[in-house]
C-alpha cells in the first residue's frame, strides 16, 4: 500500500460548505483539522478563504 499523504488545493467554495458541521461535505473540514492531508495555498489562496470567511463568519474565525 502507498503511504504517500493526499496533496491537494482546496477551493473556496468547497472549503466554506465543509466548515458546518450539518453539511454532508463536512468530513473535508475534519481531514483538513485531523492532518490527513496535506494542503497546498498560494498567498492569493490564503487571501481568498480570510476574505470569504470573514464575510460569512468573522475576522477572529478567518485568522483562526
Amino acid at each position: 500500500m502507498d503511504n504517500l499523504r493526499k496533496q491537494i488545493v482546496l477551493d473556496t467554495n468547497i472549503l466554506l460548505v465543509s466548515i458546518s458541521s450539518n453539511s454532508k461535505y463536512h468530513n473535508v473540514f475534519q481531514s483538513l483539522i485531523l492532518g490527513k492531508f496535506d494542503l497546498f495555498v498560494t498567498n492569493e489562496i490564503l487571501m481568498e478563504y480570510e476574505e470569504i470567511i470573514s464575510s460569512k463568519f468573522s475576522s477572529e474565525a478567518a485568522i483562526n
